[in-house]
């Protein structure tokens, strides 16, 4: 089993911090993948779509009723794209702009903790986990 000991402890804290962004967004009345969703349009919108397919790793088809979901609260905008026509951009209302930053104080304090718990090049490695482990899960996925 030594051989799985990266992956085992990556799952495990994966595991423990999904848990607490779950109980944050149940309070809340959502999913963890809209919780994803909803903090990541707010750090970028206006924006396209494929901006948030590539920061948050959802499917096309997962992404799609995500935003639908969150279009259907009125928290976020979807409009064709100005300069092409078949994309689209994603944009938050002021609704969706109140209800981030209520989810975002919510999960605030898991934040912090992490953050004085967690060596600073620690937190930079794992800051950068996503995008080193995405070619590895496209390679498991093939």
């Amino acid at each position: 089993m030594n051989k799985l000991r990266v992956v085992r402890r990556v799952h495990r804290a994966a595991r423990d911090v999904v848990a607490l962004v779950e109980q944050a967004a149940a309070q809340a009345g959502l999913t963890a993948a809209e919780v994803d969703v909803l903090g990541a349009v707010a750090e970028r919108a206006p924006c396209p779509v494929g901006e948030i397919a590539a920061e948050t790793g959802y499917k096309p088809s997962t992404l799609t009723s995500i935003l639908d979901r969150l279009a259907a609260r009125g928290w976020v905008t979807r409009a064709l794209s100005a300069d092409d026509r078949r994309s689209f951009v994603v944009d938050m209302t002021s609704g969706g702009t109140r209800a981030a930053r209520q989810l975002e104080n919510r999960l605030a304090a898991l934040e912090r903790a992490v953050r004085r718990q967690v060596p600073r090049a620690d937190l930079e490695a794992l800051e950068a986990l996503p995008s080193r482990l995405g070619p590895v899960a496209r390679l498991a996925r093939s």
